[in-house]
């Protein structure tokens, strides 16, 4: 009986120490093998376009953005922009109809033209997103009858990586033709930091 009672006094003992390093295995496996310790967001755009009077159309856009992760999501900045995908004007417009690449050297995308754009989340200001929950963010844009085609792009900066500029965006491209936007989903990239 004294051997069993000494044994559980040297197991009493190391129990802090052991315990101590279960927990810095457990954390390291939950925070950074699985990276949990950055946010995660998924991006959504949802457009309503309605005619007015005077040959404009209204283009409301409202971005989703839906905290994937366990941790709270800061955003710092966030922007939405408007851009012309057809009828095809300037540098684009030339290119195509000269048999060109309109995409310029080192880039992987066209530069549409900028219709408009929008600030979501102001400067000096940060938008928090609790896990599991969503932020909706609306903006509205007036356009010229004769836009046919629209990209709308939103980007947020991801908090975590302030020294990279890092973040969330979307890409997605509606036609404005006929009275009712027809969502092409060109492109939804998901940045899951």
């Amino acid at each position: 009986m004294d051997t069993f009672i000494k044994f559980i006094e040297s197991v009493d003992k190391y129990l802090p120490s052991i315990a101590l390093l279960l927990g810095i295995i457990w954390t390291y496996f939950l925070f950074i093998h699985n990276r949990q310790f950055y946010p995660r967001a998924d991006i959504k755009h949802y457009v309503i376009q309605k005619h007015l009077d005077n040959g404009k159309i209204l283009f409301h856009v409202a971005i989703e953005v839906d905290n994937l992760g366990d941790v709270l999501v800061k955003l710092k900045s966030g922007e939405v922009r408007l851009l012309q995908v057809l009828p095809l004007v300037g540098d684009i417009k030339e290119a195509v109809q000269n048999g060109k690449d309109p995409v310029c050297n080192n880039e992987r995308e066209i530069k549409w033209y900028q219709l408009s754009s929008r600030i979501l989340v102001p400067k000096k200001s940060i938008c928090e997103i609790e896990p599991r929950e969503k932020e909706t963010f609306h903006s509205d844009f007036v356009v010229n009858n004769d836009v046919k085609t629209v990209m709308v792009y939103s980007f947020f900066d991801n908090k975590k990586k302030i020294f990279r500029k890092l973040g969330w965006q979307c890409e997605t491209i509606h036609d404005l033709e006929g009275g009712t936007t027809k969502k092409k989903k060109w492109l939804n990239l998901i940045l899951r930091l």
